[in-house]
């Protein structure tokens, strides 16, 4: 039996058989500007231009007037033996049961593919053009992590509106449906700030899994989920081959994710683990932490050793030079040092600073190819032992300063 729905209002109702529809347009319940659905329909229809109830609003030629009979009572017996009863009204059908699996899949589809394209597409963007936003991100990776899943509504609430689905709904064969009178992405906007609350409880641990039990319930005994009352019906009845080759996507990106996400915890381990480097001039080792990374000596720059850490978008030239004697006056040597630097802008003047109990000098400055890019500079003098260490540093957060520190500290450790 075909089940259809239809609206009174801005009310959605049934699920109703066709016959109960054309009674319910004969009683004036259903109008001629309502609207009908039943699955297969691409969306909904106005029952009065619908081939199959437009026949329902023809004014019928009118009845001759017959006088019937009088109603025998409740307890008189009929001719053939029965006794009269109340008129037995016909029952509504029964809630067909939805298919919740479908519309999980597809969503979990979407959350493992949109969520992590969006979040490398905002941590690469911020790392170029906000620095101070990306260590922030990366200072705080948990709270990001729970920010990013109400973004990822937005985006798929674009796709709906652009596109009328997104991709896990079109392999998993799951279409929402808006009357054509609303705004669409207002609708879809509204509808996955709805998702977020009900289904997910703003992805509070333990307590989203009690809303989406209520929600799975509510779909398993015909009811709509809470966030789609008074919305047209949700379609999602797949085959199983679609069935079957959603879930297989499901569980590859699945995996694509607990991979990417193995590399991020192994990222963050580097970040206390340490390693060492030997000074080539001096031959002293310095333990420093695992994400600086030692690019190719510049042949035409002898004793010079540059070191990225990428992740943290930092970078440091720590270089070495013999003075012709001794006793060379510190300042009047880091002045000429600061004047041979390329692309760098001194901002402060040189202050006295107690490197591994050596004396020198430091000063700050910013790269004029880069606004956005700190530069700290340290001049450290030893006997005929001129030392240098160039620091670049882009969004100057507590974790870069208390990492410049100690980076600072065992570079310069090697110097005697």
């Amino acid at each position: 039996m075909t089940i259809w729905y239809y609206t009174v209002g801005q009310e959605r109702e049934g699920p109703v058989s066709k016959e109960q529809v054309r009674a319910l347009i004969a009683s004036g319940k259903i109008v001629r500007d309502a609207y009908v659905w039943r699955e297969g329909m691409a969306d909904w229809e106005i029952v009065g231009t619908h081939p199959e109830f437009a026949d329902a609003f023809v004014t019928p030629p009118p009845v001759p007037v017959v006088t019937p009979p009088p109603v025998p009572s409740k307890s008189q017996p009929l001719g053939s033996g029965f006794t009269a009863s109340e008129p037995v009204q016909p029952e509504m059908d029964a809630a067909p049961r939805l298919r919740p699996w479908p519309r999980f899949w597809a969503r979990i589809f979407d959350m493992l593919l949109i969520g992590p394209l969006l979040s490398v597409c905002i941590v690469v963007a911020s790392a170029l053009y906000a620095p101070r936003l990306y260590m922030t991100i990366f200072t705080y990776d948990m709270l990001f992590g729970f920010i990013i899943l109400p973004l990822v509504g937005v985006v798929l609430a674009i796709c709906m509106a652009l596109f009328g689905n997104t991709p896990g709904k079109a392999i998993l064969g799951v279409r929402v449906p808006v009357t054509p009178e609303a705004n669409r992405f207002s609708f879809y906007l509204k509808r996955e700030f709805k998702v977020w609350f009900w289904g997910f409880a703003l992805g509070i641990p333990v307590v989203f899994l009690i809303t989406f039990i209520v929600q799975y319930w509510r779909l398993a005994t015909g009811r709509p989920a809470v966030y789609d009352k008074h919305n047209l019906p949700v379609v999602a009845n797949p085959s199983k081959l679609r069935l079957t080759l959603g879930i297989a996507l499901v569980a590859g990106l699945l995996a694509a994710n607990v991979a990417g996400w193995r590399m991020e915890d192994k990222a963050e381990a580097d970040l206390t683990a340490t390693h060492y480097w030997v000074n080539p001039v001096t031959g002293n080792t310095a333990t420093i932490k695992k994400h600086w990374e030692l690019l190719p000596d510049d042949p035409e720059v002898p004793n010079a050793f540059i070191f990225v850490a990428r992740r943290l978008l930092m970078e440091g030239l720590f270089s070495y030079l013999e003075l012709p004697a001794e006793n060379v006056d510190l300042r009047a040597y880091a002045a000429f040092y600061a004047a041979r630097l390329k692309n760098v802008t001194l901002t402060s003047d040189w202050q006295p600073v107690a490197v591994n109990r050596v004396r020198g000098l430091r000063a700050s400055g910013v790269s004029t190819k880069d606004a956005n890019q700190l530069v700290e500079v340290t001049v450290v003098v030893d006997g005929r032992n001129a030392w240098r260490l160039l620091m670049f540093t882009e969004g100057g957060s507590d974790l870069q300063t208390s990492e410049r520190e100690d980076f600072v500290h065992e570079l310069f450790g090697t110097a005697r």
